[in-house]
């Protein structure tokens, strides 16, 4: 008999413990510096170039409403596929890739209250020890619509913009 499991990437934002479903995650990388983004909400703190393709980059701390954490040289960013489009976030730590079997497994629309929106954010919880719950994040519905489109739209300036010496970058903390 064999006993189905889901292969996760697990992450930190604060203190609290997530996880993307692997097939989500194209890489993960270590900070680099970032440019910033005209026209965005303050959670998407700026693009990336990799491998020729402009990523918007979101620190999840600030989508989730956490306080701010300086980042260093090796702060995590995940590099997932929404569609055909890349968007890098910014986590505090990586825990690695993990296999959760399906006992593990509860459906958030078992735990929430009813009145939770039809398309929630959290697609699951797993227990993985006595007493840790991981959120099973759904990326699709991480952002808003118009807000995947203001970073489409702000990556797709930026492309279109002459690179020169006089593009402001934000820094990275040693």
């Amino acid at each position: 008999m064999t006993t189905q499991v889901c292969w996760v990437v697990a992450f930190q934002v604060e203190q609290q413990t997530y996880a993307l479903p692997v097939e989500q995650v194209v890489r993960i990388i270590d900070m680099v510096r970032l440019t910033p983004l005209p026209g965005v909400e303050p959670a998407v703190v700026g693009a990336i170039n990799v491998q020729g393709r402009i990523v918007p980059v979101v620190d999840l701390r600030r989508h989730f409403q956490q306080p701010p954490l300086l980042w260093k040289r090796h702060t995590p960013i995940l590099l997932t596929a929404y569609g055909t489009q890349l968007i890098g976030l910014i986590v505090d730590t990586v825990t690695g890739v993990l296999d959760l079997s399906v006992d593990q497994l509860i459906r958030a629309a078992d735990v929430l209250p009813a009145d939770w929106p039809a398309v929630p954010l959290i697609q699951g919880i797993a227990r993985t020890n006595p007493g840790n719950l991981w959120l099973l994040l759904d990326l699709v519905h991480l952002f808003q619509p118009d807000q995947v489109q203001a970073m489409l739209e702000a990556s797709a300036w930026l492309a279109q913009t002459p690179t020169d010496s006089t593009v402001s970058t934000i820094g990275v903390s040693s």
